[in-house]
């Protein structure tokens, strides 16, 4: 995995997100608490100032207790074997620390005359009231804590699916080149001893192009002007390797800026169209390479003349194609359409990619 992935990643012991979410829970559940507090006791004694002040006080107490209990439920939640142990636990740690806020009331009351709490003579329903108010911030909590380690194991699966989808990407790169280089090696081997001009100026503009694979050899992804721009390298390269008997032709329409695909991603469509083309009527390999260009949308349609349903005179390993297809599901998951089809005397390799790359 990254550096930048480790960096990242969150987990329960230091998750900020987690406990900011947390701390405006616990803010908005605590303003609750003492707009309801209020609004009973301002009732029950007739005094807004009486009422606060009561309020301060005992509900401070209570939502002290409220994080004592929320401490206490971490510690002894992982010795719990089961839900129905979980929900007594909770209920009784309620009903215990409802009985310490009505003592505390009746203490306060003691103390403080003015203080004494109408509510005093309602036990029952101050116990009720306490006992909810503890069970429901303990499911709170309980609820949030969940939440916090569902959404931290979703982000470790993302970190580790992203982590091996820029692994992949990586491998597909590296195997290009190599792929590609081996196909022109044997073509200069062949063109060596009959035609050692014509190999030279192939070696000098393979040259051209190794340079510019290298100089994006660690991009996954470039601008499309500049991936049109290293096809037409290659189409020159092939030119010079065939001569007159290769006629091929790119046209583009639209403009490519704004566009961004994946770093030689054409190039192999095209070899593969040349390599298993047939010889047209007039005696030439034929290929057309057409690069239409929309907002949001790149479409590209290779044609030559070939059948499909005819062995290739030379059968190839597949990895330029087999290649294309992995990257395009890395890269445009269920944006992307990529089709070998007859039509008529042409095999058309058809491409259309929807959307910004991954």
């Amino acid at each position: 995995m990254s550096k930048n992935l480790k960096q990242k990643k969150l987990s329960p012991q230091n998750d900020t997100p987690h406990a900011g979410q947390d701390r405006i829970a616990f803010f908005f559940g605590a303003l609750l608490v003492y707009l309801i507090g209020i609004t009973a006791r301002v009732t029950a004694f007739h005094s807004l100032w009486r009422g606060v002040q009561c309020t301060l006080i005992v509900d401070t107490t209570a939502l002290l207790l409220v994080l004592v209990n929320r401490h206490l439920l971490h510690a002894v939640q992982k010795h719990l074997r089961n839900g129905y142990a979980l929900a007594g636990y909770i209920l009784t740690s309620a009903a215990l620390s409802a009985g310490v806020i009505i003592l505390f009331t009746r203490f306060l009351g003691t103390i403080l005359p003015l203080l004494a709490s109408p509510w005093t003579r309602l036990p029952n329903a101050q116990f009720v009231y306490f006992t909810y108010l503890f069970s429901a911030w303990a499911v709170a909590g309980r609820w949030l804590d969940e939440r916090a380690r569902y959404n931290n194991e979703r982000i470790d699966a993302l970190a580790a699916h992203n982590a091996m989808v820029q692994s992949e990407m990586q491998r597909l790169r590296l195997q290009l080149s190599p792929h590609f280089l081996f196909n022109t090696l044997n073509m200069l081997a062949v063109e060596i001893p009959e035609h050692s001009r014509r190999a030279l100026l192939v070696l000098r503009e393979l040259n051209h192009y190794l340079r510019y694979t290298l100089d994006n050899a660690e991009r996954s992804l470039l601008p499309a002007t500049q991936e049109i721009a290293g096809l037409r390298s290659f189409v020159r390269l092939q030119q010079m390797r065939y001569g007159e008997s290769l006629r091929l032709t790119i046209k583009v329409e639209g403009s490519p800026q704004g566009h961004c695909m994946p770093t030689f991603l054409l190039q192999p469509i095209v070899e593969n169209a040349i390599k298993h083309s047939m010889i047209s009527a007039n005696g030439t390999i034929d290929v057309h390479i057409h690069i239409v260009t929309k907002p949001g949308i790149v479409s590209v349609q290779v044609s030559n003349c070939g059948d499909l349903e005819t062995p290739s005179e030379l059968p190839g390993t597949g990895t330029g194609l087999r290649n294309i297809g992995r990257r395009l599901a890395l890269h445009y998951p269920e944006r992307h359409n990529f089709l070998l089809e007859q039509q008529g005397e042409l095999v058309v390799a058809q491409l259309m990619l929807r959307g910004e790359p991954c």
